[in-house]
């Protein structure tokens, strides 16, 4: 697909625009990550990657229009993201940047004091079906799930958690993740279902894998393009007890969370997890065709 044209899912473009900053092609980078806010809205990664592109290129026009852009609109970033990567330093003494710093504070403070999160029925699935219940990624929501993913579950009974915290118009995030395991683990003790299974995506993975290795949850799990890094492999690697229980992984060849994945699974399986991993090549930090159809075979 060439620069400019519309992906079906923002998370394919916007991955492409990642890889292209990667590999140098910083012109296509641009044009894909202005495709995702053009068509999709204001989606986080994609406004602070072209933050980061044009304080390095001295794009100061283009930084300056978005960040106008930004404020007209009241979004705002994470704060801490926005302070310490090193990228943005050139933009750092200009009041527009400030003000948005600034603002990304006080709303992330104020819709961290009441913060939690929301279980909302989906769908009531077959008679003698287990229970499911989905945990989001960063930046997605309810809406955005039922378009994308429910018809992968069509036989289940199925839960989406969703967080309470806002930081673009219907676009959700689990900022605060130790304050993110503990109120989906109380969400999930308020469950009377006798046998679930909880599945998380992307950042809402890493959060389950957290809350596993934290001995907070110990139902079978399930984990697509889960973004973890080494600080879950660590975490992981500190486990003396041995473990029990099933985990299935789904992971993207070319993510990239995907070499932490497979070391996060070869640790788990050595500390007794029966782990299942599934990597699709050429997939990036997304789900293609073929990985739903990979999640459909799962739960059939």
């Amino acid at each position: 697909m060439a620069a400019g044209e519309v992906a079906n899912n923002y998370d394919i473009t916007l991955d492409r625009a990642f890889a292209l900053c990667m590999r140098g092609d910083i012109e296509s980078a641009v044009a894909e990550a202005r495709v995702v806010l053009k068509e999709f809205g204001w989606i986080e990664r994609a406004a602070h990657l072209l933050l980061c592109i044009y304080s390095i290129t001295g794009k100061d026009n283009d930084a300056g229009e978005l960040l106008h852009s930004m404020q007209a609109d009241g979004i705002w970033l994470n704060p801490g993201e926005l302070e310490c990567d090193t990228d943005l330093d050139s933009l750092r003494g200009w009041p527009e940047f400030r003000s948005l710093v600034e603002f990304s504070k006080r709303e992330y403070e104020r819709l961290s004091k009441d913060v939690k999160c929301e279980l909302i029925p989906v769908q009531n699935g077959t008679e003698g079906k287990e229970a499911l219940y989905f945990v989001h990624g960063r930046g997605t929501s309810f809406a955005e799930f039922t378009g994308e993913f429910a018809e992968c579950f069509m036989d289940q009974k199925l839960f989406f958690i969703q967080s309470s915290q806002v930081y673009a118009k219907d676009r959700y995030c689990w900022d605060d993740e130790e304050k993110a395991i503990e109120q989906i683990t109380a969400v999930l003790k308020s469950c009377k279902t006798n046998k679930r299974y909880i599945c998380g995506i992307s950042q809402g993975g890493r959060i389950l894998v957290q809350a596993l290795l934290q001995n907070k949850i110990n139902d079978d799990i399930y984990l697509l393009i889960p973004a973890v890094s080494d600080k879950e492999v660590n975490l992981a690697k500190r486990i003396i007890e041995t473990r029990c229980g099933n985990i299935c992984v789904i992971a993207g060849e070319a993510d990239c969370c995907c070499k932490a994945t497979i070391e996060l699974v070869q640790i788990l399986r050595n500390t007794g997890y029966n782990v299942e991993l599934k990597v699709i090549p050429g997939m990036g930090h997304f789900l293609t065709e073929e990985a739903k159809k990979e999640i459909v075979r799962i739960f059939q």
